[in-house]
């Protein structure tokens, strides 16, 4: 008697993981087909226009960082400041941080998205011979 509670326990704690599994899953899935939506909305909006990129806290996170003022970041032990960026320039910077904020996004959720994967295999798989052993057990009369 004792055998059958404890697999239909680990039973019940395995569908409650196959349960928040696959809602994370559908999650990542959504993210992944449309990281622009799902991303923070705060770093989202700091890239949609040159004036938010230049007051955003992620502004230039392409590879030339810049400053509020929109001038590029003085090198360590360079000797002179660096010339402004021009709205061309930054629009440019901004468009490939925004690129990259949405590849990395993705990354992140396919990233995600193989851990729920291997998860859901091994409560699926728990799930499986814990309730195939209940069974037995109840057809036994245990």
């Amino acid at each position: 008697m004792f055998t059958r509670i404890y697999a239909l326990a680990v039973c019940f704690s395995a569908m409650i993981c196959l349960t928040v599994t696959s809602g994370i899953v559908v999650y990542d899935v959504v993210q992944i087909s449309f990281p622009e939506f799902t991303m923070n909305a705060h770093h989202y909006e700091s890239l949609q226009s040159n004036q938010r990129f230049r007051q955003g806290t992620y502004p230039g996170m392409g590879a030339v960082m810049i400053n509020r003022a929109g001038y590029p970041q003085a090198m360590p032990g360079s000797e002179k400041p660096p010339e402004p960026l021009t709205d061309a320039q930054i629009t440019e910077l901004r468009i490939q941080a925004l690129a990259q904020a949405v590849d990395n996004s993705r990354h992140n959720s396919i990233n995600s998205l193989i851990r729920m994967a291997i998860v859901l295999m091994v409560s699926g798989l728990v799930f499986f011979i814990h309730w195939r052993l209940a069974q037995k057990l109840e057809q036994a009369g245990h």
